[in-house]
């Protein structure tokens, strides 16, 4: 339980990024690294329902991409957003 309230948490965080970010943005894509597990469960369905874009809509900021990477592991999606 206490996982899935972190996973939900910080998928929230990321959405409130997403909407501080409006007037800055410089891309319509947004990725996202999906490690694999019953933990990210939030996540998976936040993609799957396309709830990233249909907000991203709402909010006024066009049309969005949205890219996934699934990793194995945690570290992995690290390395992927240390190396850009």
């Amino acid at each position: 339980m206490k996982h899935s309230r972190i996973a939900a948490g910080a998928l929230f965080a990321c959405l409130a990024f997403i909407a501080a970010g409006a007037a800055r943005a410089e891309t319509d894509i947004v990725r996202i690294v999906q490690p694999y597990g019953l933990v990210y469960l939030p996540s998976y369905v936040v993609v799957e329902r396309q709830l990233i874009e249909k907000h991203a809509k709402a909010m006024g900021l066009g049309a969005i991409k949205v890219t996934l990477t699934r990793v194995s592991s945690g570290p992995v999606g690290s390395d992927l957003l240390l190396a850009n």
